[in-house]
């Protein structure tokens, strides 16, 4: 599922240098993006917005998710995440932690050109938070983060525009998240979109957590806020659910302090070594999450998804597909459940047990459903995905 960061040169590079930057801080110390770009469109004339019809475009309102048949979401839940392994060029569009080279530092990479093309400048700000919650989430103190912003032909004021504005916005974000920003570039490609790529690079608080259930008994727990988040998701695209001009679709919110608040948590744990397994909720939601974590190490599990359904009014479709920022899925042993609740109430960062590691299967119930007696609810409908399915 996790694509390999360090699979492209640009790509590798750009992190070599982030982490080198940890050490070498002098010469590049709180390198300025938006001066950077600046200068690059001091050689074209002004900038201009980019023009939208005088349509009013309603949000873009997903029915196909209400409602799904259990043999559906299980079908959709496999077809995503195989779609998301085998992608072109998905080292561009999830971030894991990797070390590019023999550089003992490790570097979180992110970036998502589907939000980019909806909305550069959101997209700026989620790349950033991302590869800090991926950061986090692998048990690595942030300390600085690499910035690439890539772009389309400049003699277009409009692409002038959402390079300046991206720029500005993963300014914002990495200034949010207390990281010093040390590695600004601009590249220059044949695509029409400004993409920003975000590398955080930062110092190991002991092994580097794995995304992935390694052993059987931990207690699955879902930090953060599962709205109904689905404007640009891998769902969205991979099941047609959204115009092709994008108009009336809404990315997530880059909820920046929240963020900040969950990376305290996940650092908290980690520096405690109280955290055997965490994975950063990203592309393909809930369900990628659970998926890859299941994969890593062909463990399997059971989850309940009915508290996070009725929490957050969700469907079982939404729980699992919605890409709501500042969430990460972890497994910790059952005495360790105190120490994350105290922690994560300490940030007011939503917590919620779902489940528990162990077998060769993954087993979800799904939203809870009426009780036509009036009685306790039913229980959802059962999902069931064989280990073997996901290789």
């Amino acid at each position: 599922m996790t694509a390999h960061a360090g699979s492209a040169d640009w790509m590798k590079a750009l992190q070599e240098e982030t982490i080198l930057s940890l050490n070498d801080a002098e010469d590049t110390q709180n390198a300025e993006l938006t001066d950077l770009v600046a200068e690059a469109l001091d050689d074209y004339g002004p900038a201009e917005r980019p023009k939208r019809s005088g349509l009013v475009h309603a949000p873009v309102e997903y029915p196909e998710l209400l409602p799904l048949e259990p043999t559906q979401i299980v079908d959709q839940v496999k077809e995503l995440f195989s779609a998301l392994q085998t992608e072109e060029h998905a080292a561009g569009k999830r971030a894991e932690t990797d070390s590019p080279s023999d550089l003992s530092a490790p570097a979180a990479t992110a970036t998502n050109p589907h939000f980019a093309a909806v909305d550069p400048v959101a997209a700026a700000e989620q790349a950033v938070a991302q590869a800090c919650r991926v950061a986090c989430a692998a048990g690595i103190q942030p300390k600085v983060v690499g910035i690439e912003l890539q772009h389309g032909d400049l003699t277009d004021p409009q692409m002038r525009w959402k390079l300046a504005r991206a720029a500005k916005a993963a300014s914002r974000a990495v200034k949010s998240l207390g990281l010093d920003l040390t590695v600004a570039k601009l590249r220059a490609t044949s695509q029409n979109l400004v993409n920003t790529v975000a590398v955080v690079a930062g110092e190991p608080l002991g092994k580097l957590i794995p995304a992935g259930w390694n052993r059987e008994g931990l207690a699955i727990m879902l930090l953060g806020d599962t709205n109904s988040e689905l404007g640009a998701s891998a769902w969205a695209r991979h099941y047609n659910a959204e115009p092709e001009d994008a108009l009336g679709v809404n990315l997530p919110d880059a909820d920046l302090p929240a963020e900040g608040a969950l990376a305290r948590v996940l650092l908290a744990l980690a520096g405690n070594d109280l955290l055997p397994s965490a994975t950063a909720v990203q592309e393909g939601g809930l369900a990628a999450a659970i998926l890859q974590s299941c994969q890593k190490f062909g463990i399997g599990g059971s989850i309940d998804l009915g508290g996070v359904c009725s929490n957050w009014r969700l469907s079982t479709a939404e729980a699992l597909f919605s890409e709501a920022p500042a969430r990460a899925l972890i497994a910790v042993p059952e005495g360790v459940i105190p120490a994350v609740e105290a922690a994560a109430d300490a940030e007011d960062v939503a917590r919620i047990r779902i489940g528990t590691t162990g077998g060769e299967l993954m087993v979800m119930n799904g939203a809870a459903k009426p009780n036509p007696t009036g009685a306790e609810p039913l229980e959802g409908d059962l999902l069931v995905f064989p280990l073997a399915d996901l290789a």
